[in-house]
């Protein structure tokens, strides 16, 4: 069973990523350049957020809480804009709540190196 769970957190985007295809037309390179970029970049965005909430390391070990919030940030910019009428507002909670998760992070890494880890 350990190793089951192992290869689920580590091959759960194997699982996702055909579904983002479905889901998201503008990641088959089909429609507007800007909607393109964007989409892109949410999806890698959210995927690498869920994955650092699945495995509990994003740049340091997280702790249960920082994990939910990691994941809920990561399911956010996953949300297909068609699939619900808010959509687009929903990646847009995403992605403040995948800048506030950077801008603790940096605050972390700057108080720690500040007293020498």
């Amino acid at each position: 069973m350990r190793t089951g769970y192992a290869a689920m957190r580590l091959g759960w985007t194997v699982f996702v990523i055909p579904f983002l295809f479905v889901f998201f037309g503008t990641l088959l390179m089909q429609g507007n350049p800007l909607f393109i970029l964007l989409d892109s970049a949410t999806a890698v965005v959210g995927v690498w957020l869920v994955s650092a909430a699945v495995m509990g390391y994003a740049l340091r070990p997280l702790a249960v809480a920082l994990r939910l919030f990691y994941g809920a940030a990561g399911l956010f910019l996953l949300v297909p804009i068609e699939a619900l009428e808010l959509g687009r507002w929903v990646n847009i909670a995403g992605a403040c709540m995948a800048a506030a998760l950077f801008f603790w992070e940096r605050h972390l890494r700057r108080a720690l190196g500040a007293f020498g880890k």
